[in-house]
């Protein structure tokens, strides 16, 4: 399970790991979240392949900038969250780590966050990580962590959310894995690809629901 970082940054942060033998040049910025690279190799080492998203891999981010998303708690109070940091970092392929003096190939992982405006709510993420002819999608809260969904495979064609009926819903529930879950874990995230983060439930009885805007 890998984590969501910590309290995100207010501000796109655009970075990349300068520890290879290499060169970094910006070349293009892709729906307004992460600049696609171009990284010279030394002369020392090979060619390096880069693995990075296509426009529709982008598309399980969900939230671009300035994006607004509402949702309703369970005591009926409207919560509103807003895009506020989106990340690309380039990390060593499969095969290579940090530590090798050259890397042939590079994953490049993008994270989208969306904040409470209030701050009183966890922060919810979307991730994806662009591999070799594979695009691994996660979606987080708060520190309480990630958790991968089979793109492919909603776990529901269709389903019934706060009134409002959402197609190719994902179900994740965390705590099946967890014996003694602590009462602000979560239970149960349901999230699609057009509209992002639809319900998040947690072990103490609260919830955010998505209201349709």
């Amino acid at each position: 399970m890998r984590m969501i970082p910590d309290r995100p940054e207010t501000k796109t942060k655009i970075s990349y790991n300068d520890t290879f033998c290499m060169k970094t040049t910006i070349t293009s910025l892709l729906l307004l979240l992460f600049g696609a690279a171009t990284l010279t190799s030394c002369e020392e080492c090979g060619e390096m392949k880069i693995n990075e998203p296509t426009g529709e891999d982008v598309k399980w981010l969900v939230y671009e900038k300035d994006d607004i998303a509402r949702f309703l708690t369970e005591e009926k109070d409207t919560i509103t969250y807003v895009r506020s940091v989106a990340t690309v970092q380039n990390v060593p392929g499969e095969g290579y780590s940090a530590s090798d003096e050259c890397v042939e190939q590079l994953d490049t992982q993008v994270i989208n966050i969306i904040e409470d405006v209030e701050k009183k709510q966890p922060y919810l993420g979307t991730s994806i990580l662009s591999k070799t002819d594979t695009l691994l999608v996660r979606v987080g809260v708060g520190k309480l962590g990630a958790w991968e969904i089979n793109k492919d495979k909603p776990t529901h064609q269709s389903l019934e959310v706060n009134g409002k009926t959402y197609a190719s819903v994902f179900e994740v529930k965390p705590g099946n894995n967890t014996a003694s879950p602590q009462p602000t874990d979560v239970k149960r995230i349901l999230f699609n690809k057009e509209q992002g983060f639809l319900s998040i439930e947690f072990h103490n009885g609260k919830k955010l629901e998505r209201i349709d805007q």
